[in-house]
């Protein structure tokens, strides 16, 4: 009876640890395989490319273009151009498509590589820049989401916690009285330093609207703005 027992009880025990051991062996790793999958795909740069840029334009304040460029990993990069950019819709795609498959972090290889397949071997000047601006500029904010960086530290650091900053407020064709509200307004805000446009150039007493020289009339619409504003 004893060895009966003894024989009940080892096939009862070696069944409870078979259930055990089986429940540890369908656990086995799967802390790490959360881990791999709670950490986002960016954490493996080298495998990280582009798949698309699309882009689109501002008309407001001059001509802004902005650029969107996506990659393989779902980070998502963007950039703007101003000025020099109205009507470089396929200039932009074409310059996409030399991108794609490519890793964004090779960031000055890409512009480089850009560059040298334009004009002339390289010697690029106006919309061409305008646009490779608003490219080099969606890459490094993907390089620094890839990397969880932030750009300034891709770029050797920063010097400084704070900088001083102005607000652009009234333009040339304003009154003097409104200028002057304008600067208080912007005062009460906060600003320290203030910026206005002087120079209007379709001002009635401009002599000469290709040449850059100020007539009486105009030097004293600017000395009128300017005391009004110091005055107030």
């Amino acid at each position: 009876m004893a060895l009966h027992e003894t024989r009940r009880s080892f096939f009862k025990k070696s069944a409870v640890a078979g259930t055990a051991g089986a429940a540890i062996l369908a656990n086995f790793g799967s802390g790490l395989q959360a881990a791999v999958n709670n950490t986002p795909q960016s954490s493996n740069p080298s495998a990280l490319r582009i798949t698309d840029l699309k882009c689109a334009y501002y008309r407001g304040h001059g001509t802004h273009l902005f650029v969107k460029i996506f990659t393989n990993q779902d980070i998502v990069g963007y950039g703007e151009g101003m000025d020099a950019v109205d009507g470089t819709y396929n200039l932009v795609q074409g310059m996409g498509r030399m991108l794609v498959r490519r890793n964004p972090l090779d960031v000055n290889r890409l512009f480089e590589d850009i560059r040298r397949r334009g004009f002339f071997g390289g010697a690029q000047s106006g919309i061409y820049v305008a646009v490779m601006t608003a490219i080099d500029h969606a890459l490094w904010d993907l390089a620094g989401k890839a990397l969880g960086l932030p750009i300034y530290r891709l770029l050797g650091g920063k010097f400084r916690d704070k900088i001083r900053i102005y607000c652009d407020t009234a333009h040339g064709s304003a009154e003097p009285s409104a200028m002057a509200a304008e600067a208080v307004k912007v005062k009460n805000m906060g600003y320290s330093a203030i910026k206005f446009d002087l120079d209007w150039a379709r001002d009635p007493h401009k002599l000469d609207a290709y040449n850059m020289t100020a007539s009486p009339g105009e030097v004293e619409r600017m000395v009128n703005q300017v005391a009004a504003t110091r005055e107030a």
